[in-house]
């Protein structure tokens, strides 16, 4: 009987762990202050009104960041400017039986895209990633974004299967995506 608990615990992991943490840190990007932390709950109307802006309607509205933020295995970065204002977040999955990273959720500010901020939070959320031993990164992305492909793939994002009617507001396609991590040396 204690073989077949231990085996299952293996298998779903470890419900004791510790919720995910980022510790606040200043950043200058094109010439610009701004800080990389932790998203909190007031954060979560301005990465509403950023998806928004992206997609014309939110496909995540305030109940289902809210949800999200509060799980253990999730971490979410938002990146704002020198006046607080939210240029961008990432979300994050960790999925520690798999050694998986997953991006649940993506987003920066139109007026502020191609100025290397979502690849800096990408880079920041692998970083995070290589230190909790996780092998891939994983993630979803629209077919018809073109852009945001471009850029997984310069991230070193490799195409996998397609996801068909994956989206429910349109019941687009998502191209799942998959990185390669490098191995935590000990």
């Amino acid at each position: 009987m204690f073989e077949k608990f231990k085996n299952w615990l293996e298998q779903v992991g470890s419900t004791d762990r510790m919720p995910m943490t980022f510790a606040s840190r200043s950043i200058r990007l094109n010439h610009q202050s701004g800080t990389v932390s932790q998203a909190k709950e007031a954060d979560i109307a301005a990465m509403v009104h950023i998806e928004e802006l992206i997609y014309g309607v939110a496909p995540w509205n305030r109940a289902a960041f809210a949800a999200d933020l509060k799980k253990s295995d999730r971490l979410y970065l938002v990146l704002k400017n020198a006046n607080g204002d939210v240029l961008g977040f990432i979300g994050c999955s960790f999925d520690w039986n798999r050694a998986d990273a997953h991006i649940t959720n993506f987003g920066v500010h139109p007026a502020f895209q191609r100025q290397g901020l979502g690849t800096y939070l990408l880079q920041t959320t692998r970083q995070i990633a290589l230190a909790q031993a996780m092998c891939t990164m994983s993630l979803e992305v629209r077919v018809s974004n073109y852009q945001a492909q471009r850029l997984y793939r310069r991230m070193g994002f490799m195409d996998g299967e397609l996801k068909r009617h994956y989206y429910l507001d349109n019941h687009e396609d998502a191209l799942d995506m998959v990185a390669q991590l490098e191995e935590v040396k000990g």
